[in-house]
């Protein structure tokens, strides 16, 4: 894993071109052997913005975004929660004494507590941190159909390109931690066919 000091890994979610299948967390559970009691890393969840006739349906990732300025490093009473060298916001299970203090911190509601051995800790997406050190992507990215997750280094061009489009930004910008992960929202479709006022149906 090659980078410069400036140099950041970053995930640019498309959310334009998301179709809520739920491969990419479906695929993250079976990787990692997680078990079917609400163990997710990452979720799809859809939510409704705006009013008539100007109503979006967007999906939207939760997952750790791996924050410059994470709250949950802040809060972690044992050092547990830490950012690893690379950026990446990482936990050391054998340290993590369960306390949730993490769990609350996080704005996004990207972390939740999960039984390991005889113990509730803390857990998370960790963006497949050891696949990306031996020079993988995360397996999200690679299960996704549509192509709605890119990810990459700061410095690589599809990321500059990708960043530098419209409408592209990070969730809750007002919160100031800074995450690494930024979403392309969804364009309006009802703007793509003109609607008619009124629709004669055949009567009988």
């Amino acid at each position: 894993m090659k980078e410069t000091a400036r140099d950041r890994y970053i995930m640019v979610y498309n959310a334009d071109l998301c179709i809520g299948c739920a491969a990419c967390s479906i695929e993250c559970r079976r990787f990692y052997g997680l078990d079917e009691k609400g163990s997710f890393r990452v979720r799809i969840e859809t939510q409704e913005t705006g009013s008539f006739p100007d109503v979006t349906l967007e999906h939207v990732r939760v997952s750790c975004a791996h924050c410059a300025n994470a709250e949950c490093i802040k809060e972690c009473p044992t050092g547990a929660t830490f950012r690893a060298e690379d950026g990446f916001v990482l936990i050391t299970q054998e340290r993590c004494i369960g306390c949730g203090a993490c769990v609350d911190a996080c704005p996004y509601g990207a972390r939740y507590m999960r039984q390991i051995g005889q113990m509730l800790k803390a857990d998370k997406c960790a963006w497949c941190y050891a696949r990306v050190y031996e020079g993988q992507k995360p397996v999200c990215v690679e299960k996704c159909i549509t192509g709605a997750l890119l990810f990459g280094l700061s410095s690589d061009p599809a990321i500059k390109a990708a960043l530098e489009e419209p409408g592209v930004d990070v969730y809750h910008p007002e919160y100031n931690t800074k995450p690494q992960l930024y979403r392309k929202g969804v364009r309006p479709r009802h703007k793509d066919v003109k609607v008619l006022a009124q629709v004669p149906y055949p009567m009988g």
